[in-house]
């Protein structure tokens, strides 16, 4: 099977959907040994993060003439070389089936099946997270892919609803394909005490968040909780790259009014040695999004035995379980007390770190990429049909 990915947004900033991308490819191609895959790219892309994949080696890469973001009008180009000159590269290389795997897919030409995974439709739901341009050209892509796709990808069945609801999909075309963990124990990690030193975190227990700085992620909540919490020796620790300037500043607004500051470290992108580091320093997770297609985040936390806390909003608690303490994140006062029964019962939090190994047992990535091959087959069926 010839099959072309469209990671034009493949990046190592791209979070969530690029961990999605560099952990699948690579389990397709290990079962599937026939598979021949081209990955579209766009032309900015790092060589050497490329060829650092493991799989880098084993794809035909192929850049497109068009960058990430630019101004006003740009997304015009980027629909037009993901939606027309991929299509036009798929004919030539006669490609049976073309996947996009974060929204954006080909919406005709060519005898080839199309596939597109929606990671979410946040923007729908909190337009704030976009400027009106970046959601008109975000919706129209999104919307229009998935309405042309033979198969249409959703990460949970929360997601899968969604689309169906909002979008206005054909229900019999939208497949759950939940993400997965690596439930191994990490190979590099950097030492708790150097890491803190590194982040200027000092003693005391850490609430770790992995998350953009980005409205919907809703990362000052967090910070009233941590007020409202009154413990002085806790440091909430936010890791993730992106987000905007704008929402750096509300959420040092927030840490500054209420006194807090000197206990909220916002350390931007981390390398995975310096997350590993984190993971295995923290006390405790937490997640306050008030919309996820998934909350990959939750499952890595729980992996690497740290007990969550997290949103009781979109897909967070369909991933979760009962391994969670859920939250309103609306409500500074209900988070506090989330992060209150995990840091101050130990009990509580032995109780979540084994109920969160047990639930990741549920997730696997090499899952993920053999649900991701079946639809290949199904699309390419619906196609001839």
């Amino acid at each position: 099977m010839r099959v072309g990915l469209n990671l034009h947004f493949l990046t190592p900033g791209a979070g969530g959907a690029g961990r999605y991308a560099r952990e699948v490819v690579g389990r397709m191609l290990e079962l599937d040994r026939s598979l021949e895959i081209t990955s579209y790219v766009s032309k900015d892309a790092e060589p050497g993060f490329l060829a650092g994949l493991p799989w880098g080696g084993d794809v035909d890469w192929v850049r497109l003439p068009v960058g990430i973001g630019g101004p006003p009008g740009h997304a015009a180009l980027e629909m037009g070389a993901q939606m027309g000159l991929l299509a036009a590269s798929a004919v030539r290389r006669r490609l049976h089936v073309v996947h996009g795997m974060a929204n954006v897919a080909p919406i005709g030409g060519g005898r080839f099946a199309r596939v597109v995974t929606l990671l979410d439709i946040t923007w729908i739901h909190q337009p704030e997270v976009m400027d009106w341009r970046a959601r008109a050209g975000t919706y129209a892509m999104a919307l229009m892919s998935a309405r042309a796709a033979h198969r249409v990808l959703a990460i949970s069945d929360t997601a899968r609803r969604d689309f169906v609801t909002h979008l206005g999909l054909d229900p019999a075309r939208v497949l759950t394909v939940p993400l997965g963990v690596d439930a191994g124990v990490p190979s590099r990690t950097l030492d708790s005490e150097a890491l803190r030193d590194h982040f200027d975190i000092g003693p005391g227990p850490i609430v770790l968040c992995v998350a953009q700085l980005r409205a919907h992620k809703n990362i000052p909540v967090l910070v009233e909780g941590l007020a409202a919490l009154g413990r002085e020796d806790v440091r909430l620790v936010v890791a993730g790259a992106g987000g905007s300037e704008e929402e750096r500043a509300r959420v040092w607004e927030s840490a500054e009014r209420l006194g807090v500051a000197g206990q909220v470290r916002l350390v931007g992108r981390v390398s995975d040695e310096e997350l590993e580091g984190l993971y295995g320093a923290a006390a405790c997770f937490a997640l306050a999004s008030r919309h996820e297609g998934f909350g990959l985040p939750l499952l890595e936390a729980m992996a690497r035995r740290v007990p969550v806390a997290c949103s009781d909003r979109s897909a967070l608690p369909e991933v979760a379980g009962d391994a969670a303490e859920l939250f309103d994140p609306d409500d500074a006062g209900s988070v506090a007390a989330a992060l209150r029964r995990i840091l101050d019962d130990d009990a509580r939090a032995a109780a979540l770190i084994e109920r969160g190994l047990e639930r990741v047992r549920g997730f696997s990535w090499d899952r993920t990429a053999r649900l991701t091959l079946d639809t290949y087959a199904q699309a390419i069926a619906a196609r001839r049909a």
